[in-house]
């Protein structure tokens, strides 16, 4: 038997997201050794990790779809080994993120 996740993104930037609906056997879902409420947070978090790794998304969209702050993705990709690159889109989403506080 496999269930099925239906996750709803509601974003703190007001930007529109996509929900994604995933069915995973349930013999997966036991390796994974999640709560079974943490499921959807858990491979938001995966997904979005290895999205950054790969260069497909800047490090504030991938804090974005992890559902956390960017100081506390920064930790979490610090505790996976995975380099922090520090580009111009990267340095753009800095600098507006200030500008957004003042």
């Amino acid at each position: 038997m496999a269930r099925t996740f239906l996750k709803t993104h509601a974003s703190w930037h007001n930007v529109e997201a996509v929900s994604v609906t995933l069915t995973i056997p349930d013999a997966v879902l036991a390796s994974l050794q999640e709560k079974e409420g943490n499921v959807g947070a858990c491979l938001q978090l995966e997904l979005a990790c290895a999205l950054y790794q790969r260069g497909m998304v800047s490090f504030g969209s991938a804090a974005e779809m992890a559902g956390m702050h960017p100081f506390a993705f920064g930790h979490e990709l610090t505790r996976r080994g995975i380099p922090r690159s520090y580009g111009q889109a990267e340095s753009e989403e800095d600098a507006a993120y200030v500008a957004g506080r003042q």
